[in-house]
């Protein structure tokens, strides 16, 4: 479908992908990951592996947080935002994990915030300890151009 812009090798494929942003919606991923099997049938590349989560918006997520005083109180707001950085910079799973359980136990009304960005798939498009080796090529604050804006210029192209 896309092979003429994008290329049909895995090389070509991980090429054009490798910087792509995605929202962290789940209905996104999975049509993105359909269309990706059915227009490359033959690729290696696991499209899980290809979008990443755009960090603006996680970070604006965490600003938007810390406004609401009910669920991050004024004088806790240096500590929330020091393990929401360390949720984020963080390489190993374990000090991952310690951030996010000190996040639930220091902030408990933000536990709905914490179950959203902590989801399996989500989790892996922002997060560094969280990605597969392939994710790792390239990190959320490196995308640039996001999937709705190639899907338009692909779309436009096709026709």
């Amino acid at each position: 479908m896309f092979d003429f812009a994008i290329g049909s090798t895995d090389e070509d494929i991980d090429n054009s992908f490798s910087r792509l942003v995605m929202k962290f919606s789940l209905a996104q991923r999975k049509g993105f990951m359909m269309a990706f099997e059915q227009t490359f049938p033959f690729s290696k590349i696991d499209p899980r592996s290809l979008p990443k989560g755009c960090y603006y918006h996680w970070r604006q997520s965490v600003q938007h947080l810390i406004t609401n005083h009910a669920v991050v109180a004024v004088e806790k707001v240096t500590d929330f935002q020091d393990l929401t950085n360390t949720m984020y910079d963080v390489d190993g799973e374990s000090g991952f994990q310690l951030a996010v359980n000190q996040l639930r136990k220091e902030f408990p009304n933000a536990e709905r915030w914490l179950d959203r960005w902590t989801q399996d798939g989500v989790a892996a498009m922002i997060f560094k300890s969280r990605r597969g080796e392939a994710q790792k090529k390239t990190t959320p604050a490196e995308g640039y151009t996001s999937i709705d804006t190639r899907i338009n210029v692909f779309t436009a192209l096709q026709e």
